[in-house]
């Protein structure tokens, strides 16, 4: 959920950074960040409060075992509407503003490529527009799992045949891709962080050949 909001956070940055250009100043930038992130952590955690009241263990009547059930019981209808609400604005906006993101970054990106293009084929927007299309697979790949996460959401809400378990496992797993996707996504993208992340890895490995192996 927080995590989801700092992909917002970032797409907002570039969408600055690429509107800004070279007048940004980086200090405000990370004064920004240093407040923000706090703050939406803080959000976050606020809204969550009625998880601490809906929660509760259950016997399973079925098992001849000791064995108990996490299940979820609103003891208000409107702490059910709530939570509702909740999760949509934690699924969908996120989302929604990652894609608008998106599609301005691309937007911008291909009007500046057109611009200052050398080439007659790259005075074209929309030839422009598909060269510059492959660099954002990763954004426009995070806005489809989280579509899919929403999907399977509400249209799965019970577990009422056998393969409704199976589809909840991919859907559980596809809810941590977006964490595990992190580094290929902002860093392997970008060639400041590719070219840092090299510089790292040779760096740790003299460190290792220095210490164990002379």
């Amino acid at each position: 959920m927080l995590f989801d909001w700092v992909i917002v956070c970032i797409a907002v940055e570039r969408c600055v950074n690429i509107i800004k250009g070279i007048s940004l100043k980086k200090p405000n930038s990370v004064w920004w960040a240093k407040r923000i992130i706090p703050l939406l952590t803080f959000i976050i955690i606020c809204s969550l409060w009625h998880e601490l009241f809906i929660h509760k263990l259950i016997s399973d009547p079925r098992s001849t075992s000791e064995h108990t059930w996490c299940v979820i019981e609103f003891p208000w209808k409107w702490i059910k509407n709530y939570r509702l609400i909740i999760n949509l604005i934690n699924l969908i906006v996120p989302g929604v503003i990652n894609l608008i993101a998106t599609i301005f970054l691309l937007h911008k990106t291909t009007r500046r490529k057109q611009e200052f293009g050398k080439k007659k084929s790259d005075k074209s927007y929309w030839k422009t527009f598909r060269k510059q299309l492959p660099m954002y697979g990763s954004p426009f790949g995070l806005i489809i799992l989280s579509v899919m996460r929403v999907i399977f959401s509400f249209t799965l809400v019970c577990i009422t045949e056998q393969w409704h378990k199976y589809v909840y496992l991919i859907a559980y797993f596809i809810s941590f891709t977006p964490f595990m996707a992190t580094f290929p996504i902002f860093v392997l993208t970008a060639k400041i962080y590719k070219t840092e992340f090299k510089k790292f890895v040779a760096r740790r490995i003299r460190k290792f050949k220095a210490r164990w192996i002379y």
